[in-house]
């Protein structure tokens, strides 16, 4: 259905994520770039796709623009492969997945998707696993670099899909959180007046 939604709204679906897609071992990470792009064209995004093909240059996987208001957001997707985390298939390096997609050459304004892609089944877990991914960015806030220059600040989505880890069970746990990295006026920050919040939220209107 991701790909239908792609091809349905004029974009050609690209070879490469085609070829991802065929392949069991990035299959997690090409089924959420499909996912996210899906989200975004219900969400009223035009996407245009970069140019794997061009080497000569880092780039984000693609720029969404929000119809109604024109602004545009450079996205990345990234999902945790836990058959290859070096911290073991039970954690998560938040850190690592947000440094890989912050080194991405971008023109506009970040928005990051991260799945956590952890075997989550019940609600309780799924605060305690959002809660310590939120706790790990925030650390990342004063030290993580590109090079040698400061991290840039991005809209982080927080997500996990774990449909996967239970075939057999009717019940599908989903999560899902924005956090601002960097963005200090941005979701579920204090505002020292009604004036500040509505200036951060028109800043962010394309997000809401």
């Amino acid at each position: 259905y991701n790909l239908y939604l792609i091809a349905h709204n004029g974009k050609d679906i690209q070879t490469r994520l085609l070829a991802r897609l065929r392949n069991a071992d990035n299959f997690p990470g090409a089924f959420f770039e499909t996912q996210v792009v899906a989200w975004l064209i219900k969400a009223g995004f035009e996407l245009e796709f970069e140019d794997e093909s061009d080497k000569s240059i880092s780039h984000c996987e693609f720029t969404a623009t929000y119809q109604k208001s024109n602004a545009k957001l450079s996205v990345e997707a990234k999902s945790r492969n836990p058959g290859t985390d070096i911290q073991g298939p039970k954690r998560f390096n938040i850190g690592h997945q947000l440094r890989v997609a912050l080194e991405k050459k971008a023109a506009n304004t970040r928005l990051v998707f991260l799945d956590l892609n952890y075997p989550i089944s019940s609600e309780k877990q799924s605060e305690r696993v959002i809660k310590r991914a939120e706790y790990l960015l925030k650390s990342a806030e004063s030290r993580l670099k590109i090079g040698d220059h400061p991290a840039p600040p991005a809209y982080v989505c927080l997500t996990n899909i774990s449909d996967h880890y239970f075939p057999e069970s009717h019940q599908i746990h989903r999560v899902a959180a924005f956090y601002g990295f960097k963005i200090s006026d941005f979701m579920g920050r204090a505002f020292p007046s009604i004036r500040a919040a509505l200036r951060a939220r028109d800043t962010s209107r394309c997000l809401i």
